[in-house]
């Protein structure tokens, strides 16, 4: 059985360090983030769920809607279980781990948020969010490609 040389060795701790802190990095993200060790195809792995939202007026009103009941029965934001929201507005999609979207919208009190009814033939209730605060909520602003 061969032993690895110091300089190996050293470098792989390196590169494991750095494994571990990107896998964390994805992981404060809201993804799962698995490491392979050993011989493998990659070093880290990740899957996460997504609610992806599309605002086509936020952008004219600098407000998010955030849907909590849609028919008087709790949806959205109170009943998703994605790792992860992705509120789209033009060409930029603000990702937010769902458990900080969901924090901020259960405190309207301290909040700027307004409670609507709208959507769907007015079945919706929904947490008009100021953007601005979407883009200070740990999100993370991604520009969107546009499809061929």
């Amino acid at each position: 059985m061969a032993i690895d040389s110091k300089e190996w060795t050293e470098k792989k701790e390196l590169g494991s360090h750095y494994e571990q802190r990107v896998a964390l990095f994805y992981e404060r993200l809201g993804m799962r983030a698995a490491i392979q060790f050993g011989q493998a195809e990659y070093d880290v792995g990740l899957a996460a769920r997504l609610e992806v939202k599309a605002d086509d007026i936020a952008q004219r009103t600098g407000r998010v809607a955030i849907e909590i009941f849609y028919k008087g029965r709790p949806s959205g934001i109170t009943t998703s279980s994605a790792d992860m929201w992705v509120i789209c507005v033009g060409d930029i999609g603000y990702v937010i781990r769902t458990e900080d979207l969901r924090a901020f919208c259960e405190s309207p009190a301290t909040n700027d948020i307004r409670r609507v009814n709208g959507g769907d033939g007015g079945n919706s209730e929904m947490l008009l969010v100021r953007l601005e605060d979407i883009k200070r909520i740990k999100s993370h602003a991604i520009k969107l490609p546009e499809l061929a």
